[in-house]
């Protein structure tokens, strides 16, 4: 069954995907009576580990509050669980066939996942995570549909649409050392569900280009 190494990067273009849905976001900030515009990082990260690197930054400065104007705003993401779907699921025998000049080239029905995925808006000031959040919640109602080009069956126009689902917003708040000090930070996050398909191997067949069969005529026995 597993003899066959295939990969489809269908996982790897969905969280590509989903990244660039987050990589123009800007907050304002009032300073010296101008408006200053900072565009928000993203990365692929997970929670504990922005932390440690976040916590790591502030015990080299003990200036606590340059350092934090520095790193933050930011955003990461990641993958979380990856759970079957039975409400989309087709009949599996059903097949996908294309003619290539070798053959036939198939391909069995594909196989529903719902792939959870959590983005994290780490903030020091609370009007910061405001303004990433109106930037965000108006697009999805619940949901926002993304297509991405598929090469399961290496056709030009192959494409699959993605609906990635908000599902929750959550608002945490961690200070490192005593409340009163400058080293606060404010995370926000964004729990989606991605609806994927994923794709079985290829598999290629001949073309039948000649018959050979006997023909038996029946008027002799009919006589």
């Amino acid at each position: 069954m597993f003899t066959n190494p295939f990969y489809h990067q269908t996982l790897r273009k969905t969280i590509i995907a989903f990244g660039s849905l987050f990589n123009n976001l800007y907050v304002v900030r009032k300073q010296d009576n101008n408006d200053v515009k900072i565009k928000v990082p993203i990365i692929y990260s997970t929670k504990e580990k922005f932390i440690q690197r976040y916590n790591d930054t502030l015990n080299r400065d003990n200036n606590d509050s340059i350092v934090l104007q520095t790193i933050l705003p930011k955003m990461g993401y990641e993958i979380g669980e990856i759970a079957y779907d039975p409400s989309r699921k087709k009949i599996t025998v059903n097949k996908r066939i294309i003619e290539t000049d070798e053959g036939i080239r198939l391909n069995y029905t594909e196989v529903p996942y719902n792939v959870n995925i959590s983005l994290t808006a780490y903030v020091r000031y609370v009007d910061d995570g405001l303004q990433i959040m109106e930037q965000i919640l108006p697009f999805f109602t619940p949901d926002f549909t993304v297509a991405i080009k598929q090469k399961v069956l290496n056709q030009p126009d192959e494409h699959m649409n993605i609906p990635f689902i908000l599902n929750s917003v959550n608002q945490q708040t961690d200070y490192e050392g005593p409340m009163e000090a400058n080293s606060r930070m404010i995370m926000w996050t964004y729990n989606f569900t991605a609806k994927i398909n994923l794709f079985g191997p290829l598999s290629d067949t001949g073309v039948i280009r000649y018959v050979d069969i006997d023909l038996l005529d029946m008027s002799e026995f009919n006589q």
